[in-house]
């Protein structure tokens, strides 16, 4: 068995614009946008770099010798990443380390500025582990299966074997057996086996997240009844919620301009079948996977919207009932007032006999200023009193069944 290099990468949808502020900082040390100089030459040394350069095409491409390894990346944003054999399992380390500590975070930074990313790790931090592909000029079958179980891999779960190549498909682990490993033609399906393995593994993550915040809402949407006072909070939490769907659907609709890039330019070229053969041909796999995970975050959408417009509704609805009703305890405490107070000062009495003859007559004197000021503000406090009852019952113990009428959203399929 002989092994030549060792490949990982990555893929997120990136332009040309982005490539090119990316070769200024490799080149040049420097970034148009308004970063730390000093972290920007901080990160520029770690990479210690030996030769950039810039080839343009369907797909610009930056190419990169560094001290210990080499990287290629493209206007679409996707990166390989490789490193001649040394020892397998320090090789694959160095490639992680690499790639987490130096690229990654390089990446980040430049790219900090603008629209904000679609809040991927913040929704659910699902770890994964990148492919990584292992290209060897020679080795047996049986050499391939001790390799990836020396390595902690399952099996190869399908291979294509041909007088040229011998490829072997394992979850973690891609192994590339061909006297053309250094070849252009090699590389080709190097770049489209990373491609494709991160475009799923992206649209897994986002299937996980909708699952995730499926999740978060079932907390809501689970409770048989809601309090009044609980509507604002709920409706501001659907809204998040809608505000951070809407921020992936749309970063989901952008990705199906690569799949269909990347096939032109397979086609035009002529090597669409030669993809085909060694099953690195996964355009319209792949399209389908996108079509759906994307009508599923488009349907979330939908429901959240619905949700937080029915919850705000109700919340308007009851808003005003409770007005209403405290308009009628301060009419009927107002009434109620005025009718206690009696005759007002200044009033005529007047007593007759039986035969109608007057027999006494004065004034009827029922209350002094100071006695009525006082009698109006005990009325007031109580009115006050019962409207401080009302506020508690309806808020605390009044509550409504908004549930049962959104309750077709708690028992939409699960994807």
């Amino acid at each position: 068995m002989k092994i030549e290099k060792i490949y990982t990468g990555s893929w997120f949808p990136r332009t040309k614009l982005h490539l090119k502020e990316f070769f200024n900082f490799l080149k040049y040390e420097s970034s148009e946008l308004e970063l730390d100089k000093k972290k920007i030459a901080s990160l520029h040394d770690l990479l210690k770099i030996k030769k950039v350069d810039y080839t343009g095409g369907t797909f610009d491409q930056v190419s990169v010798l560094c001290e210990d390894c080499d990287f290629e990346y493209f206007g679409d944003g996707l990166l390989v990443l490789g490193k001649d054999f040394e020892n397998i399992k320090k090789d694959l380390s160095f490639l992680e380390n690499f790639y987490q500590k130096k690229l990654a975070e390089i990446l980040s930074f430049i790219y900090s500025k603008g629209a904000p990313l679609p809040l991927l790790t913040m929704l659910a931090p699902i770890h994964r582990v990148r492919t990584t592909l292992i290209a060897m000029s020679q080795a047996t079958e049986e050499e391939v299966n001790d390799l990836l179980k020396s390595l902690g891999s399952e099996s190869p779960h399908a291979k294509v074997i041909d007088k040229n190549y011998q490829i072997y498909f394992s979850p973690q682990y891609i192994c590339i057996v061909s006297k053309k490993v250094k070849t252009e033609e090699c590389m080709n399906l190097i770049r489209h086996y990373i491609f494709f393995r991160e475009y799923e593994a992206q649209m897994h993550k986002f299937l996980n997240i909708n699952r995730y915040l499926w999740d978060n809402v079932a907390d809501i949407l689970k409770k048989e009844v809601i309090k009044y006072k609980e509507l604002p909070r709920l409706r501001e939490k659907l809204l998040d919620y809608k505000e951070k769907n809407t921020l992936i659907k749309n970063r989901i609709n952008q990705m199906d301009d690569y799949i269909s890039t990347r096939q032109i330019e397979a086609t035009n070229s002529g090597y669409l079948g030669f993809l085909n053969k060694y099953k690195a041909d996964r355009f319209a796999k792949t399209m389908g996977i996108h079509n759906y995970v994307f009508k599923l975050w488009q349907m979330t959408d939908e429901s959240l919207s619905s949700a937080a417009e029915l919850i705000s509704s109700l919340y308007q609805e009851n808003t005003q009932k409770e007005l209403t009703t405290l308009q009628a305890i301060f009419l009927i405490g107002t009434t109620a007032s005025f009718l206690t107070l009696g005759t007002m000062p200044g009033a005529v009495l007047k007593f007759f006999n039986p035969d109608g003859d007057l027999i006494a007559g004065g004034q009827f004197l029922s209350f002094d200023l100071m006695t009525m000021l006082k009698f109006g503000f005990m009325a007031l406090m109580i009115s006050l009193g019962v409207y401080i009852l009302w506020e508690i019952f309806f808020k605390n113990v009044r509550k409504f069944k908004v549930i049962s009428i959104i309750k077709g959203l708690k028992n939409k399929d699960r994807f």
